[in-house]
């Protein structure tokens, strides 16, 4: 066996879960009253299978649009996201209680600027997505977040399979000219700003797309309301170049690490590197750039392999809920970013 099949057979040996566990999928029920719902717009990468309701793996030649209303059941904890089953609980299980196709871009622009905020969010999600995991879990984050602006999944096309990584990584770039069309739409066409938030290798599509606007001299910084990059999984000189294209980045700019990301750890040894950008032990290097960097290493719960513990730990959303009260991401507060750095303590320190 070769050193990259080694390596591939312990990345799906860390995902066993994922993988012999059925995968969510976006299921239509009668939703009880009163329910809480969380409207997700999704514009994918996917090929439709089942209009308007699901879309598959496979890449498609061009983007899809919808809207998909998502119930939340009542009494779960924060971060928790229980997927439905052959018997959907909406009391249980996060459903889909209504879902549309959006004709285009144009279309999707218009329903965003009926939101009731000034900035609209767009999360992209990670490695080994279904469209219903991804959108499921964008519903959950900002329901326990309190996200009241307008949100989008941008859904590029992953395999969803724990040893798709490779696949994965191709998708990335594949997906990089749709999401500049994308943001070029809703930028020209509705007079929101944009909030990023990329997960793992979501991470990366939003780095290499707006490193690619800024090569092209089509940079969009002034209407990015702010950038939060949840455990990425991008190699921390590949990062280091991409600021330096994007220059000046958009404020705030906010990296969520963990050194005890078991999923981030195996990318680092696929790719023969020691650490990756989400699991960076030294921040120095990151202090002049703006940076905000979060360090949630000593936090437990949610995610048992602390690859998306920001989102899934209760005591994480309730830290990071905080932040956002206090106003601290914000850089004018902050003007050389904050930096959370190993055990976290009840103060925050200033750098």
């Amino acid at each position: 066996m070769t050193s990259v099949s080694r390596l591939l057979s312990l990345v799906a040996a860390a995902l066993t879960l994922a993988a012999c566990t059925p995968r969510a999928e976006l299921a239509l029920v009668a939703a009880p009253d009163p329910v809480q719902t969380e409207r997700i717009y999704v514009a994918t990468a996917r090929v439709p299978i089942d209009p308007p309701l699901d879309f598959s793996a496979s890449r498609a030649d061009r983007l899809s649009f919808a809207a998909y209303d998502i119930g939340i059941p009542p009494n779960r904890a924060a971060g928790d996201v229980r997927y439905p089953g052959a018997r959907p609980d909406p009391n249980r299980q996060f459903t889909v209680t209504s879902a549309h196709r959006l004709a285009d871009e144009t279309a999707l622009a218009d329903a965003l600027a009926q939101g009731p905020t000034d900035h609209v969010v767009i999360f992209v999600h990670g490695y080994n997505y279904t469209l219903g995991e991804a959108v499921y879990r964008h519903a959950q984050i900002a329901h326990d977040f309190d996200m009241q602006a307008p949100q989008i999944t941008f859904a590029w096309a992953s395999a969803a399979r724990p040893l798709g990584y490779i696949h994965d990584r191709d998708s990335i770039a594949i997906a990089r000219d749709d999401f500049e069309a994308l943001l070029g739409t809703l930028l020209r066409e509705q007079d929101k700003d944009i909030l990023l938030v990329g997960h793992s290798m979501g991470a990366m599509l939003i780095m290499e797309t707006l490193r690619q606007m800024a090569v092209a001299n089509r940079r969009i910084n002034h209407r990015i309301e702010g950038v939060m990059l949840i455990s990425p999984d991008i190699d921390i000189t590949l990062f280091l170049n991409q600021v330096e294209r994007i220059a000046p980045l958009p404020k705030p700019f906010v990296v969520i690490t963990s050194q005890d990301d078991r999923v981030l750890r195996l990318s680092a040894r696929l790719s023969g590197r020691p650490q990756r950008l989400g699991s960076l032990s030294d921040t120095e290097r990151l202090r002049s750039l703006d940076i905000t960097v979060v360090d949630l290493t000593e936090l437990r719960g949610g995610d048992p392999r602390g690859h998306m513990t920001a989102v899934t730990s209760p005591d994480a959303i309730a830290l990071l809920r905080g932040f956002r009260r206090n106003d601290m991401f914000l850089a004018d507060r902050n003007p050389r970013g904050l930096d959370l750095l190993g055990p976290l303590a009840p103060s925050i320190r200033t750098e």
